[in-house]
């Protein structure tokens, strides 16, 4: 399935300073890239998986935005649970 290139860059981008912030510099690129592959699967896994390693926390309309993705894309809902302890209120 093809989805809107846009919905995952912004997702991403909301997070370029956080991930600055953490060491990980270059990480959103190489997410975009994973994403004008195709590659929306391994691009959102991949940015929840370190989401939660550098305990970074999201916002809950950002985590809305990723539970949704998630259960479109059969993608375990334990990726996106473990980041809802630590959702901010927006």
């Amino acid at each position: 399935m093809r989805y809107n290139d846009s919905i995952f860059l912004n997702l991403f981008s909301n997070y370029k300073d956080e991930f600055i912030g953490v060491g990980r510099r270059d990480f959103i690129i190489y997410l975009e890239e994973l994403v004008k592959a195709g590659e929306y699967g391994i691009a959102l896994e991949d940015f929840l998986v370190q989401m939660y390693e550098y305990d970074l926390e999201i916002s809950s309309n950002d985590l809305d935005i990723v539970r949704k993705l998630c259960e479109n894309m059969s993608i375990d809902s334990n990726l996106w649970l473990a980041l809802s302890i630590r959702a901010s209120g927006d």
